[in-house]
């Protein structure tokens, strides 16, 4: 016999659109349908539609103080649903990194609270202006860009090795204790084959 969460089907986008319009799609992808939706590829591609047509905003949605009021494997189906998005979506690095932060310090201690992050690192090898982006809010002193110090360096040196390993030797000598310790990690990450 399926249970409940099988024979659930997931909205319509127009159901999606009246969701988020009634600032209740937050609610949704973190409750009762979030472990559903977290394995289903075709609300992934809904969602990432709707938020790629304009017509919804997945980033922007994501409030801390909402999203820690979901707990447990509540949370955790909602941010591997967030992980499964986040690479399929059209944003500009701002508001990316922005919900990226969001999702890890809502997660707080727990040890999957760093998984967006991975998401975060895929959605930047998917177009090569991404890594340079984030840099430049990075440089432009955006806190939640200096966290992805690390994960910025290193996907950037897979399109401009050049650039982003002098950026790395840069931070190096020149940055904060945080900064340099990011620069150093990214160092020891980059793709070691990529050399000449």
């Amino acid at each position: 016999m399926a249970t409940d969460e099988q024979q659930q089907k997931p909205p319509s986008k127009a159901e999606l659109v009246r969701t988020f319009k009634r600032g209740k799609l937050l609610g949704i992808l973190f409750g009762k349908y979030s472990r559903a939706w977290g394995r289903d590829d075709k609300i992934i591609e809904a969602l990432a539609k709707a938020h790629n047509d304009g017509v919804i905003d997945v980033l922007g949605i994501l409030d801390v103080p909402d999203l820690k009021s979901a707990v447990g494997p509540v949370f955790f189906d909602g941010q591997t649903l967030y992980c499964s998005l986040i690479p399929k979506l059209k944003s500009d690095a701002h508001s990316m990194i922005k919900a990226t932060y969001r999702l890890i310090e809502a997660g707080g201690n727990d040890g999957a609270a760093a998984l967006p992050a991975r998401a975060l690192a895929e959605w930047c090898e998917g177009d090569p202006s991404r890594p340079s982006e984030i840099f430049e809010l990075y440089e432009g002193g955006e806190y939640e860009a200096a966290r992805f110090l690390t994960l910025t360096l290193r996907t950037g040196a897979a399109f401009d090795r050049k650039k982003f390993l002098k950026r790395c030797h840069e931070i190096g000598r020149n940055g904060t204790d945080a900064d340099r310790e990011a620069a150093i990690r990214a160092l020891g990450r980059v793709d070691k084959r990529l050399q000449p």
